[in-house]
């Protein structure tokens, strides 16, 4: 019977199987030898990391860029255009808050607008150091009365129950000095405007000549 003689294998193949050695020997070695903190921005490929590979709760607020970041909705926020609980927000509740405040020098007669908010308008001058404050409607017919506690004349009515569009209301005059006003604004529509104002004369302000309007104003 013959014997067959094994051929011995070619150079080429001698080559290919020491480079497949080497190459899954430096593979096993980068595995388990891997230097610590080796691996940097230049060796993460694009997209790499991905969101199931962090870690819950491992990115704090002090990772985040936050420029150009929008939460859509929040339940509780320290500053927001629109929230269910918040320390500073425009809208709450779905109503939209507004703040104004202005001072009028003593001896200016000519009302000075503080309030342009969803079709009312409020102004203040200043005539004799007293205050004057009208109220106007952008709507025929809109609702705009509410009640006044002065100084010159303790609780009384303001406003009028069917508005003139474009005519001014008084609704507080030179004679109460001083005091608070609660206003209603409500258009034939059904939106409406709540205002809350202080309204300061001349004696009441320090270091100022002149008399004063500040308060809130609520639309919804």
């Amino acid at each position: 019977m013959q014997k067959r003689r094994l051929r011995a294998p070619s150079p080429a193949f001698v080559i290919a199987l020491i480079a497949l050695f080497v190459a899954l020997g430096g593979t096993s070695y980068a595995a388990i030898h891997l230097p610590k903190n080796s691996v940097g921005a230049k060796q993460l490929k694009k997209n790499a990391v991905t969101a199931p590979k962090i870690k819950n709760h491992a990115v704090g607020a002090a990772k985040i860029n936050t420029n150009g970041l929008t939460v859509p909705n929040a339940t509780h926020a320290t500053n927001a255009d629109s929230a269910t609980n918040a320390t500073s927000a425009t809208n709450v509740g779905g109503q939209t808050i507004k703040g104004f405040h202005l001072t009028v020098a003593n001896g200016v007669t000519a009302p000075q607008t503080v309030l342009s908010f969803n079709g009312l308008t409020l102004t203040l001058s200043c005539a004799a150091g007293e205050p004057t404050v009208q109220a106007t409607a952008a709507q025929a017919g809109a609702f705009m009365r509410g009640m006044r506690t002065t100084v010159g004349n303790a609780t009384s009515a303001a406003g009028t129950s069917n508005a003139v569009a474009g005519s001014p209301v008084t609704v507080f005059l030179p004679a109460d000095k001083r005091g608070i006003l609660d206003l209603d604004y409500l258009q034939t529509d059904g939106h409406r405007v709540d205002v809350y104002a202080d309204i300061d004369d001349t004696t009441t302000i320090n270091g100022f000549d002149g008399c004063l309007l500040e308060g809130t104003a609520i639309a919804g």
